[in-house]
């Protein structure tokens, strides 16, 4: 995966996200193309992307779910090099879920649904 949008409305409600997937050459290893993966939700509005460059060594380090008792209501994604997004608000009773990722075990894609 080499980059994530996360967007909302203009209040900072979390509304969807996608994924998108880099193409290398099998033969260079130079990026070919850039392909929109899953998308969860409504991906319009005000719209965060982090990107990454696996041919640099830049990989999704990490991905924080912060949920209430009824959704995901926020959501943190941070880059190995250190850049972070955030979309989202923080219910009165939440929990965090993070998942973290290595370079030999990457986030490939997620799926989901969104009422």
């Amino acid at each position: 995966m080499t980059a994530v949008q996360l967007c909302g409305d203009n209040d900072g409600n979390l509304t969807g996200m996608e994924g998108f997937i880099g193409k290398y050459s099998e033969t260079s290893g130079a990026l070919l193309s850039t392909l929109a993966a899953n998308k969860i939700g409504d991906v319009t509005g005000v719209c965060k992307t982090l990107a990454v460059d696996p041919l640099a060594g830049e990989i999704i380090k990490s991905i924080t779910l912060r949920y209430g008792p009824d959704k995901i209501d926020g959501i943190s994604i941070t880059a190995s090099t250190g850049k972070t997004i955030f979309m989202g608000n923080k219910p009165e009773a939440f929990t965090d879920k993070l998942m973290t990722f290595t370079t030999a075990e990457q986030l490939v894609g997620f799926f989901g649904t969104h009422e």
